[in-house]
């Protein structure tokens, strides 16, 4: 029984220290740099190959309709950053509410999901985690929006940055 956790228990850990680091950066200003927005895109990108099976065994249109929601908060949470040019370069500071009910709704469904399971005496990757529609649904809002918000922050820069604003 517990051997079935370790792989659950690994993941967890995991996504606990992206979340930490993303947490961190949704409440300050950060400097605009290309490298460095596209290894978060690739990064994000590599996440989304490995979630793409939650996806993929959902059954109706909640992936659709979540990601649908995750396009749109990202454009959100990108017509809401703060572009700020200083003599150092340039920065932009994430609107933290947008970014913070993502992670939350994400979390969450995360939680409630694995408590549900773990109630129920079973194991998350044998007894259906993937095949939830709820959980396809806020695993697809987390991968709309991390991904449009990513290149639209990326965009963004990379044309203030070629307007000689900076």
């Amino acid at each position: 029984m517990i051997a079935e956790w370790i792989p659950t228990l690994g993941v967890a850990a995991l996504v606990m220290l992206m979340i930490y680091r993303r947490g961190r950066r949704l409440f300050t200003r950060q400097r605009f740099g290309s490298r460095r927005l596209l290894v978060r895109m690739a990064i994000v990108g590599s996440i989304c190959v490995l979630l793409l099976p939650i996806l993929l065994l959902a059954r109706g249109v909640a992936p659709a309709i979540g990601l649908g929601l995750g396009l749109s908060l990202g454009l959100l949470a990108r017509t809401l950053t703060k572009f700020e040019v200083t003599e150092q370069g340039l920065f932009f500071t994430p609107n933290a509410y947008v970014g913070v009910a993502v992670m939350s709704l994400f979390l969450g469904r995360m939680i409630y999901r694995l408590t549900a399971i773990g109630a129920a005496g079973g194991s998350p990757f044998r007894d259906g985690f993937q095949r939830s529609p709820m959980t396809a649904a806020v695993v697809a809002v987390l991968i709309g929006y991390y991904v449009t918000y990513y290149a639209a922050i990326f965009a963004r820069g990379r044309r203030l940055l070629q307007q000689g604003q900076v």
